[in-house]
């Protein structure tokens, strides 16, 4: 996806409008799902799918046309990822599985020289990089029926980031009880952890 701004188009506006410039987006996915059944009580899923992600930002002064900001950035990820399915007993059920997923980051960025707020020169900046980084997790839920109309779930996930060597355990914990055929008292509690993208 593409947004332009033209320079003709800025210039139309008048003095107000001092830069013009385009932003665009390319984001693509493949990746497949395999099934195994096991012979009595569960299943499992395996999927692969890898993810290519491109952001490409130009921006321009109006009246020199210098540039004044440049942001390349291109990642690409592959992930795997296993979920198991088991039935204990009728009332109780077992979901566990593990994924990873390898990271790919390539930057080229740029901010052209200004005049602070301060009314002092910043120099123009510019870097290019690239990084590389692994996510991994492991996580495990159960889900107990004790009786009629009562529904219990207890899990926990465990993540590591090589990035930045940060481990997390999330805990999270929810129940459903049917009152009548038309109303649910429904609670949950959950701990989220998500690091920081890449490209920030």
């Amino acid at each position: 996806d593409r947004i332009k701004f033209s320079r003709e188009e800025a210039q139309d506006l008048g003095s107000s409008v001092t830069a013009y410039g385009s932003y665009g987006t390319d984001i693509a996915t493949v990746g497949f799902n395999l099934r195994a059944l096991w012979p009595k009580a569960g299943f499992s899923d395996f999927s692969l799918s890898g993810t290519y992600r491109a952001f490409k930002s130009d921006y321009y002064t109006v009246d020199e046309n210098d540039q004044l900001y440049r942001d390349a950035t291109a990642e690409m990820g592959f992930k795997f990822r296993n979920v198991n399915y088991l039935r204990l007993t009728d009332p109780l059920q077992l979901q566990f599985g593990a994924e990873a997923r390898l990271i790919r980051n390539d930057y080229d960025y740029f901010i052209g020289p200004y005049t602070n707020v301060f009314g002092e020169a910043v120099p123009a900046f510019s870097r290019a990089m690239g990084t590389d980084a692994v996510q991994s997790g492991l996580f495990a839920n159960a889900n107990w029926k004790p009786f009629y109309g009562l529904s219990l779930n207890l899990g926990a996930r465990a993540d590591y980031y090589s990035f930045n060597g940060h481990f997390f355990v999330s805990p999270r914990l929810s129940f459903s009880q049917k009152i009548t055929e038309r109303l649910s008292l429904v609670a949950s509690f959950g701990i989220f952890h998500q690091n920081l993208p890449l490209e920030l």
